[in-house]
């Protein structure tokens, strides 16, 4: 009888790809409204620059509350995604290994050119 040995070892299962970068392709629709939203203000501060009065300040006020509020929330967003994203690499590299046990027999022989 021979002695009972074991070997463990990690297996990655399937090769997996950096999908970090799919952050990139989500987050370019809230720069899009970030470059909308900055377009917006200016549009509206250029058209009430030469107005006065309550109504013209109180626009100006709101525009510039709301666009503030506005690219706070598509950073915000922006940032969720990329969390999300590196939460789910992290997931896939988790699930894609695996640990594996060999057991085997170590028996010595005493003669080595035996068949």
């Amino acid at each position: 009888m021979g002695i009972l040995k074991t070997f463990t070892t990690m297996h990655e299962l399937i090769e997996t790809e950096d999908v970090l970068n799919k952050s990139k392709s989500l987050n370019h629709h809230f720069d899009d409204l970030t470059v909308l939203t900055k377009k917006l203000e200016k549009l509206i501060s250029n058209e009430t620059s030469e107005g006065e009065g309550k109504i013209i300040t109180a626009i100006r006020t709101e525009i510039l509350t709301v666009s503030k509020k506005q690219l706070m929330m598509l950073d915000g967003l922006k940032e969720e995604n990329i969390k999300h994203v590196k939460s789910y690499q992290q997931q896939i590299e988790e699930l894609n290994r695996q640990e594996m046990v060999f057991y085997y027999e170590f028996k010595k022989s005493t003669n080595i050119l035996a068949p």
